[in-house]
């Protein structure tokens, strides 16, 4: 497995949801080897192998070596009488040959590899960090034995790609989010390029939900039975719920502070519930580049003493937080799956998401609103927040549908995908 994050280290729920997937896996009786770029403190003993590419010392003699290739070499001749309003490629024969040519597996291979160094972030020198990544993931895939390789989301397809150049490995890309679901019409043209090549290269795909599955069918072209629907999960654990004794109502919002989340249209829900309730309390907890502006706005519209900005929380402090509060709102634009979700209910927390978010394709009892609805969205807070017997209801037939969502149970249906690339290719 090929990830670029891995618990302790999380920036959302990619980490999370690489984690369960990979424990169930190992925990069923596979290995797993889960390869990240850095570690941000050091991993917790589990039964998957995990593995950092900084630690790994690249093998320079690999990356000089020749690799032969099969080139198609295309002869063009174009006639010497043309005719107008005729293309040029009607008087155009084409002369085609095979060729086999040597070159370097990777001719700048040797200084990227001693000039990068791997920190494992979203920002900075990611498309280098990226090459030295695929470079030292495909060294590894190289030198030991794997049966398929397994990449969580577009940060690692390259390395996915050229692993299985050189190996011939079923390659298999899980799909958590994309970049269209993070930034819409300001989506970054070389992370769908990257998206692209790894979807047309992956032997299959995973995707966390339908609407994932039918966006790359509408949008990246996604031929549709080449993607399986593999849930999240959530694992069960015990929290201690810190009790809030002033009589205040709590709710919160726990996420990355960018624009998919829909961040400032909690602010806006936050003051139409203050306009009718004044015991009321807000928490939004995460970190991001909208920090800044949102803490500006709270200000300009007088919420800022009313609202808790915590920042950014571990996975820990995080289950907590949502234990402790009485409403956990999700106003993403666009939600994949929604992991927090699932940890809500199954903390005794009611959540009331967008409509569109993936996890309401398992647990449909959760209270839905369009993410732009203000008005309605906040009468909808503002009914379950006070009547505790129609929350207590939804919440408990929320917790019927969702007690499904195992990573034991994505784990088998993951196993199903592994073999059925293998009858394919026996086949």
């Amino acid at each position: 497995m090929l990830g670029w994050e891995y618990p302790p280290k999380i920036s959302g729920g990619l980490g999370i949801a690489s984690q369960g997937v990979a424990e169930a896996l190992a925990k069923s009786g596979h290995d797993i080897t889960f390869l990240m770029p850095k570690f941000q403190a050091p991993p917790r003993p589990g039964s998957v192998d995990l593995r950092e590419a900084n630690a790994i010392e690249p093998d320079y003699t690999l990356w000089n070596q020749t690799k032969s290739v099969e080139k198609k070499i295309k002869r063009f001749s174009i006639g010497v009488s043309l005719l107008p309003y005729l293309p040029a490629d009607y008087f155009t024969k084409v002369n085609e040959e095979k060729k086999i040519v040597k070159e370097l597996a990777k001719p700048d291979a040797k200084n990227l590899l001693k000039e990068v160094k791997l920190s494992g972030s979203y920002s900075g020198e990611i498309k280098r960090e990226m090459v030295k990544y695929a470079l030292l993931a495909s060294q590894c895939t190289i030198r030991e034995s794997f049966d398929v390789i397994h990449c969580h989301d577009w940060m690692t397809f390259s390395a996915g790609i050229m692993a299985q150049s050189f190996t011939d490995i079923p390659l298999v890309l899980h799909v958590h989010s994309t970049e269209m679901d993070r930034n819409g019409v300001h989506a970054q043209k070389w992370i769908l390029e990257e998206e692209k090549k790894g979807f047309k290269k992956a032997d299959k795909i995973i995707t966390v939900s339908s609407s994932v599955r039918n966006l790359l069918v509408q949008q990246y072209g996604v031929e549709a039975q080449k993607i399986i629907v593999v849930p999240n999960g959530i694992s069960t654990q015990e929290t201690k719920v810190s009790q809030h004794q002033d009589g205040k109502k709590r709710i919160g919002f726990v996420g990355r502070l960018v624009n998919q989340k829909g961040p400032s249209f909690f602010l806006d829900m936050a003051r139409e519930l203050l306009n009718r309730q004044d015991n009321i309390e807000f928490v939004m907890a995460g970190d991001g580049h909208l920090l800044s502006s949102l803490k500006e706005r709270a200000k300009g519209i007088n919420l800022y003493d009313k609202i808790n900005f915590a920042g950014f929380l571990d996975h820990q402090k995080t289950v907590d937080l949502i234990a402790s509060l009485d409403l956990l709102v999700v106003p993403s634009i666009s939600e994949p799956f929604g992991l927090v979700v699932l940890e809500a209910i199954s903390n005794n927390t009611l959540a009331v998401v967008s409509k569109g978010a993936g996890i309401a394709e398992y647990v449909p009892s959760l209270p839905q609103c369009d993410y732009w609805d203000t008005f309605n969205y906040s009468r909808l807070i503002e009914s379950l927040l006070f009547d505790n017997e129609t929350r207590e209801k939804i919440l408990k037939t929320s917790q019927e549908q969702a007690s499904k969502l195992t990573w034991e149970s994505a784990a088998r249906v993951v196993e199903k995908v592994y073999k059925s690339i293998k009858s394919s290719q026996a086949a």
